[in-house]
């Protein structure tokens, strides 16, 4: 259920409109498209909440569920970034997010680094963001995250990188307890070899 994932000041008696409106604003879906799910859940004979017209959404996979919950609560204008449209959160940082996104031209799944909010007001913290889009930019190597692309959308500055499918070593530390020395070790040989590369 949405309404759970949604943001506390939200209740689910918000108008269906707004909803619809943000949508529309966030470029995830038109107008059009929202109408037919709309009209599917009025031939149920009864009054369609905001947390139904969510719900179908997500069912319906026009939505995902994290599209949906910022939606709902108001933060819709970091879901479209140029080409690319955002689907996760993977993570957050001391200086910003990491989100998954997916390009809409070459279908292809990426991951996000954007810079937080918080710190377009400092020149320096802007200067710095770009300077490791550069640094990221010069490294090939496969024990390095390959950057693709940096750029700005809406005073929204986001570096494009390789998504790698699974979990950190801290997660599965966290869930599984310490590695086997045998695997900690390769693990810090493989992190070793990057950071000899970069350094190079």
């Amino acid at each position: 259920p949405l309404a759970k994932a949604s943001h506390p000041a939200q209740s689910t008696e918000e108008p269906v409109g707004q909803l619809i409106s943000r949508i529309v604003k966030s470029e995830l879906l038109t107008q059009a498209e929202i109408d037919e799910v709309i009209s599917s859940l009025r031939s149920n004979r009864r009054q369609t909440t905001v947390n139904d017209l969510a719900s179908e959404l997500v069912r319906r996979r026009k939505l995902t569920k994290f599209q949906a919950k910022e939606i709902c609560a108001g933060r819709f204008q970091s879901l479209v970034l140029g080409n690319y449209v955002v689907s996760d959160k993977l993570g957050v940082g001391g200086r910003g997010t990491v989100v998954k996104a997916h390009h809409r031209r070459m279908d292809r799944v990426v991951a996000l680094k954007l810079l937080s909010p918080e710190l377009l007001n400092s020149p320096e913290a802007v200067r710095r963001f770009h300077r490791e889009a550069k640094a990221a930019a010069k490294l090939d190597h496969h024990n390095i995250v390959t950057a693709y692309d940096a750029d700005e959308h809406n005073g929204i500055n986001y570096l494009v990188m390789q998504f790698v499918d699974g979990c950190d070593l801290s997660a599965i530390v966290r869930n599984k307890g310490p590695l086997a020395p045998e695997l900690a070790l390769n693990c810090i040989e493989q992190a070793a070899r990057g950071l000899h590369y970069a350094h190079e």
